[in-house]
């Protein structure tokens, strides 16, 4: 197929694209504008079908361009490597994360972040849905479009050092102990990513020590 008779279908692919990402600003500047009590009393219809459909309309316009979605780490990668890596590593550190924070009162105070998240298993329920959604969007940035897309350019690891740099700097007002181990996790996440081939692995472990963070900072806090 030559590339004139790709034309329509890869403009398809833009419209979509664009449709999808309109929604979700009108879906984010609604959560901050005078609409939130609105999301509040009815989080499906107004939070969570809108983000599903915002993702579908995405991907689907993203299938339609032509987007190659492993290139920027996105799929199941080398599932075989990193597996039973993965399997090991949240083994490990998911134990280490809910001991870390019954022992450094900074992360027990700091987290859950929300308020509601802080006294109702609903509010914490709802509080890390909404942190899933944030945290994609955070992998890929890191872990994807800036790992994979330097690390192409040949320079391995100036690709590691150039996602795990800012994401260090972005944790400047997070507990100090998180601050300090953000730059080596970072490099490490940077390296497993790249020989997963995938950054999806490592969504799923980050996602996993937040949230076992905030839940044992919950149960302390409430005195469970």
């Amino acid at each position: 197929m030559c590339s004139s008779d790709l034309a329509p279908v890869a403009w398809a692919g833009h419209f979509v694209g664009l449709v999808g990402a309109g929604l979700m600003v009108a879906l984010v500047a609604g959560r901050f504008g005078d609409t939130v009590e609105r999301y509040k009393a009815a989080p499906l219809e107004t939070f969570v079908l809108p983000a599903v459909v915002a993702a579908v309309l995405a991907f689907v316009g993203l299938k339609l361009a032509k987007f190659d979605f492993a290139s920027w780490g996105v799929g199941l990668g080398d599932w075989r490597w990193w597996l039973p890596h993965h399997g090991v590593l949240l083994t490990a550190v998911l134990p280490l994360a809910a001991l870390t924070t019954t022992m450094v009162k900074a992360l027990s105070d700091f987290y859950p972040v929300d308020k509601e998240a802080r006294v109702s298993l609903d509010g914490f329920a709802w509080s890390h849905f909404g942190l899933a959604l944030d945290m994609l969007g955070w992998e890929f940035l890191f872990r994807g479009f800036l790992l994979f897309g330097m690390s192409r350019r040949g320079d391995t690891l100036m690709a590691i050092f150039v996602q795990a740099f800012p994401f260090f700097v972005l944790h400047h007002n997070k507990p100090h102990v998180e601050l300090l181990s953000s730059f080596p996790g970072g490099i490490l996440a940077g390296w497993f990513c790249l020989r997963a081939r995938s950054f999806l692995p490592l969504y799923v472990i980050h996602l996993s020590m937040i949230t076992v963070v905030g839940f044992t900072a919950f149960v302390m806090r409430n005195g469970w």
